[in-house]
């Protein structure tokens, strides 16, 4: 429960400073709000690739865009 509760104060301090124009976005409590940040990025920064793919040969520079979408040139 602390952990929740320093993250809500934190929530609440960020938001306290986008009224006096110091960010330009506001915070939320959601579904991690009981995480500390290390265990968030243990959870979330974790890449499992397939056991088919050698890992040496794979390309990380490589992007497909999706066949049925249309992008915009620039955002």
């Amino acid at each position: 429960r602390s952990i929740w509760e320093t993250n809500l104060a934190k929530i609440h301090q960020h938001n306290l400073e986008v009224d006096l124009g110091m960010h330009s976005y506001t915070l939320g409590m959601n579904q991690f709000g009981d995480m500390t940040h290390e265990e968030f990025k243990k959870q979330m920064n974790i890449l499992k690739m397939p056991d088919n793919i050698e890992k040496n040969n794979f390309n990380h520079r490589s992007f497909f865009a999706p066949s049925n979408v249309i992008v915009p040139k620039a955002v």
